[in-house]
């Protein structure tokens, strides 16, 4: 965890750690798991209740056995999902990880601008030029 994230407000759900950076960028560290339909959209709705952000970009971490269910992984890239996000970048620092986001963003086609990195540091800096638009 960053030091920007230690100041930031983080909240404890079912099958990931939310973090709302002080970059304007959520964080969400999932599980290393497999993750159901039913929790995928228990860590999306509650990111998004209690967002300050009514847009903003993504950073998704998970560890190496961090996987999604095919239900989970097609709401995770449907509309509802892809209109509260202006861009998504995945931490990727092993080939298991490099291959899931890779399989995410080829085959689920997301809707966002969605790459993948191998650091904290240059996954931060791409989504730092996304929009963060604030609830109002």
């Amino acid at each position: 965890m960053t030091r920007a994230e230690k100041t930031a407000k983080s909240l404890r759900v079912k099958g990931a750690t939310i973090t709302y950076m002080d970059e304007n960028i959520i964080h969400v560290n999932y599980d290393d798991e497999l993750l159901d339909l039913e929790t995928i959209k228990n860590v999306f709705y509650t990111s998004r209740k209690n967002s300050p952000w009514e847009l903003a970009p993504v950073y998704i971490t998970g560890g190496t056995f961090t996987n999604q269910d095919a239900d989970a992984r097609k709401f995770s890239s449907s509309a509802e999902v892809m209109n509260s996000c202006s861009a998504i970048a995945f931490l990727s620092k092993t080939m298991g990880e490099k291959l899931l986001a890779n399989f995410f963003i080829k085959f689920m086609k997301p809707s966002k601008p969605t790459r993948f990195f191998s650091s904290q540091e240059d996954c931060i800096a791409w989504l730092k030029q996304f929009e963060t638009i604030p609830k109002k």
